[in-house]
């Protein structure tokens, strides 16, 4: 059986946005503040910490930033490029606070690895124009350079599969059939939310004899992660673990 409950590293409590998120059937409801309390470089901090440590040292520095609707200037002919811009600005502020460490902060369970994700913003599209197709986004990212003169699509796509950018935005992972279903558009009216991915690697397995093992890599190094966008209802479809600490 999948472990049920997340271990005590955040304030584990299931996202909930536009009325709800359903996991396990169960709904829950959660209010997020403003946009402006979320530190970065704390958080990155933070997670070092916990993955140096083996998990001793607990998450409370990371939060979820509710970001809301995205800007807009009402302009039709800004629309693709003002909104690439903000998608692509909180994948970047996601990779940064967990993907660039070498480590998961989180452990597996006693028996299996966990998928764990840890919400790093939820949004919504403006009403006022019907979506974007990732294609576009993807297309803004190659032309866009960040401070270092690296692209978004370059620095984003080390989180990704085989540096397959289309991971970036996921509908649904199944590890067992080694499959990943992805969104082809982003559409208003639908809450999304940029998560981090972790895969720990901490199991168990039977060997000749009767006794038992580590499989794999036991310390806080092990285990893997990326970083996508998912509309927040189909995280159930990704993680099994969602952790979200609002401000």
């Amino acid at each position: 059986m999948r472990k049920a409950i997340a271990e005590t590293a955040l304030v584990a409590i299931i996202l909930a946005v536009a009325g709800g998120l359903v996991l396990g059937g169960v709904a829950y409801s959660v209010i997020g503040k403003g946009r402006g309390q979320v530190d970065l470089n704390a958080c990155k901090s933070n997670v070092a910490l916990a993955i140096k440590s083996k998990q001793f040292v607990n998450l409370n520095s990371c939060f979820t930033r509710d970001v809301g609707t995205l800007d807009y200037s009402g302009e039709s002919a800004k629309y693709t490029d003002e909104m690439a811009s903000q998608v692509a600005r909180y994948l970047y502020e996601c990779r940064f606070q967990f993907g660039e460490l070498g480590g998961v902060p989180w452990k597996g369970d006693f028996f299996n690895g966990i998928d764990a994700c840890f919400v790093c913003s939820t949004f919504n599209l403006p009403k006022d124009e019907a979506g974007i197709e990732t294609s576009d986004i993807l297309a803004w990212m190659k032309r866009s350079k960040m401070t270092g003169g690296e692209t978004y699509y370059e620095y984003l796509s080390k989180s990704a599969p085989g540096a397959n950018p289309e991971f970036l935005f996921t509908d649904a992972i199944e590890p067992n059939a080694n499959k990943v279903v992805y969104v082809d558009a982003l559409v208003k009216g639908t809450p999304y939310a940029v998560v981090h991915w972790a895969s720990t690697e901490r199991r168990l397995v039977q060997v000749a004899g009767g006794g038992l093992t580590w499989s794999g890599v036991e310390s806080a190094e092990s285990g893997y992660s990326m970083v996508f966008i998912t509309p927040a209802t189909n995280l159930n479809k990704a993680c099994e673990i969602t952790f979200t600490r609002y401000p």
